[in-house]
């Protein structure tokens, strides 16, 4: 449907096999910065943290999909924004 699709990786074999199956490997940091939407399901604790979120742009989705609810550093988050509301079971915006 025209997205691209970035990979961010650790592991350097499983970011080499993204980019065979044609997607673009890079560092997080350098993908928050261009994203619109964040999809995390690494299990991994703080994948995503307070220096992600000071250069992604704002409106931009962020989901974790994983099994844990340690992969998006929420006190980060709370502590950046200025409110937050609930907009229905287990989504919340951030301002």
């Amino acid at each position: 449907m025209g997205a691209k699709v970035i990979v961010t990786e650790v592991d350097p074999v499983k970011a080499i096999e993204a980019y065979m199956d044609g997607f673009h490997p890079m560092h997080s940091l350098e993908a928050a910065k261009m994203g619109d939407i964040f999809i995390t399901v690494t299990g991994c604790k703080d994948v995503f943290s307070g220096k992600h979120y000071q250069v992604m742009k704002d409106g931009a989705i962020l989901c974790n999909a994983g099994h844990f609810d340690v992969e998006v550093n929420k006190p980060d988050l709370e502590a950046m924004s200025t409110g937050h509301r609930t907009v229905r079971k287990d989504i919340v915006e951030y301002a």
